[in-house]
């Protein structure tokens, strides 16, 4: 049995927004409407959250290593191949699917080092310095 197929409520991701934005030089992008959110790091998005009518969770993408990627798949039946992404770096989690608040945290955080590294150098300084 994969982790997850015993669950069937969904988990409460409230969480994910606020520490998104605590990660420092995220900005949150509104642009397409109330129920979907992006993160970005200087131009670059790292991670995007869809929401249901009650502000619930209902997808969060982000961003995985693709040396991550068979690992992740194998483990929680919660992760799925982002295919209106690029599919070999963007993978959502399913709320509704048990996948545990520290995978998440660690995914998110992941994919916001794997987009900071490939900022150029200059950006990347001005955001390790807070400016």
């Amino acid at each position: 049995m994969l982790i997850g197929e015993e669950k069937h409520d969904y988990m409460d991701y409230d969480w994910i927004g606020d520490f998104l934005l605590s990660m420092r030089g995220v900005e949150r992008l509104d642009d397409l409407g109330e129920q979907h959110k992006s993160y970005r790091l200087a131009d670059r998005i790292f991670a995007t959250v869809s929401l249901n009518p009650d502000g619930k969770p209902t997808n969060v993408a982000c961003k995985v290593d693709p040396c991550d990627s068979a690992w992740l798949l194998r483990q929680y039946r919660g992760t799925i191949v982002c295919y209106q992404r690029d599919g070999s770096h963007w993978y959502s989690i399913i709320p509704k699917k048990h996948v545990p608040d520290e995978i998440v945290r660690d995914l998110l955080i992941r994919s916001y080092e794997l987009t900071l590294t490939r900022l150029p150098e200059g950006k990347r300084k001005r955001i390790l310095n807070g400016k």
